[in-house]
């Protein structure tokens, strides 16, 4: 039985040490974080212009049959809000309505002729500029250069790094990281420029 004992843990200490020889602890992956960013400039940029009414039901009726002439089609016309309200007058028993459009111009020139028209048809209402108006096509064609380039800048300062260190990397993720402004949902932006961001991740060889 001792006999039997003492070759069991003469065994046990045998696999023991050549497991410890062939089992060789790995190295600590080294990674790093980097985030890219690029901007993006647009140019087929179209103004907006915001018209706001307030007043009778008679002057919002005028205003909306204006709004739905082939002459307006031309600026993309579009109702944004409209509401009425009794006023402070309590002796005044009407409502008083207020209604918004949002037009998209081609140039600033149409703004006057834009207020001209308004005039011509006796209706008092406010002009106010709306930021600019951004074609769908030109939005993702940006979007995705933005990325491209974002990525590129991150990839510059990864390397850069490595160099720094004598080391090579390899990508292991790319994300990209939201941004509101990159995403104007109904195409309107307020300036001709946008910053797009990504998250590069590297592991240092």
């Amino acid at each position: 039985m001792r006999i039997i004992l003492t070759n069991t843990l003469l065994y046990i200490i045998i696999c023991t040490s050549i497991f410890s020889c062939n089992h060789q602890p790995k190295e600590d992956l080294q990674t790093i974080e980097i985030i890219g960013a690029a901007e993006i400039n647009f140019e087929s940029l179209k103004p907006c212009l915001n018209i706001n009414f307030n007043g009778p039901k008679e002057g919002k009726e005028n205003l909306e049959k204006l709004m739905s002439t082939e002459e307006m089609k031309a600026f993309q016309v579009e109702k944004m809000n409209e509401n009425y309200y009794k006023p402070n007058n309590l002796k005044n028993e009407h409502f008083e309505y207020g209604v918004n459009y949002r037009l998209i111009l081609n140039q600033e020139a149409d703004r006057d002729i834009i207020s001209e028209i308004l005039k011509e048809n006796g209706i008092t209402a406010n002009l106010n500029s709306g930021g600019h108006f951004i074609e769908k096509a030109e939005i993702n064609s940006k979007n995705s250069q933005g990325f491209n380039s974002a990525i590129e800048n991150a990839k510059s300062r990864i390397d850069k790094y490595a160099n720094s260190l004598g080391k090579n990397y390899k990508i292991l993720s790319i994300e990209e990281i939201d941004d509101y402004q990159q995403l104007p949902i109904d195409g309107i932006i307020y300036n001709n420029s946008l910053i797009k961001k990504v998250k590069v991740k590297a592991q240092l060889e």
